[in-house]
Parts: C-alpha cells; structure tokens; sequence
C-alpha cells in the first residue's frame, strides 16, 4: 500500500513541523517569562542571557525529521506513479 507509505510520511512530515512551531514558541516566550517573574520579586534582577536556552539539537531534530518525511513522500509518490 503505497497509499499508507504517502500519508505516514506526510504525517512525520507534520510532526517535524508542529515539533517545530512548539520549539520556537518556547523560544520566544521564555525569556519574556522571566522577565516578568523578575519583575515581580522583590531582587528584581533579571539580564537577556539569564532565560536564554540553546534549542539547537531540537531545531536540528525537527529539521531532520522533516526532510526524511518529505524525502519519504516523493518516495513513495514516484513509487505509486511507476506502477
């Protein structure tokens, strides 16, 4: 069933990009986190680099699903058009 092979991977396809939109929104949103829990103590110390994490390795995961999703994809497309 080439059908299924085009749609599961269509489907990694998706998860690497979904994976994706969570990461960078994590990315965004964290350090605007800790700076308003800074803010909001009584220290109130808070400099950019305190809340910044490295997302590489997940960035390089998705982006790595992805491809082999799409790769995948034409795969089996070119697979179903042969027969």
């Amino acid at each position: 069933m080439d059908k299924i092979g085009f749609a599961l991977s269509f489907i990694m396809f998706e998860i690497g990009c979904i994976c994706l939109f969570i990461t960078a929104l994590f990315d965004k949103t964290i350090p605007v986190i800790g700076k308003m829990a800074s803010q909001l103590s009584e220290t109130q110390s808070y400099s950019d680099t305190m809340y910044l994490t490295n997302y590489m390795g997940i960035y390089i995961y998705c982006a790595v699903i992805m491809i082999i999703g799409v790769y995948l994809c034409v795969f089996f497309y070119r697979k179903k058009n042969r027969n």
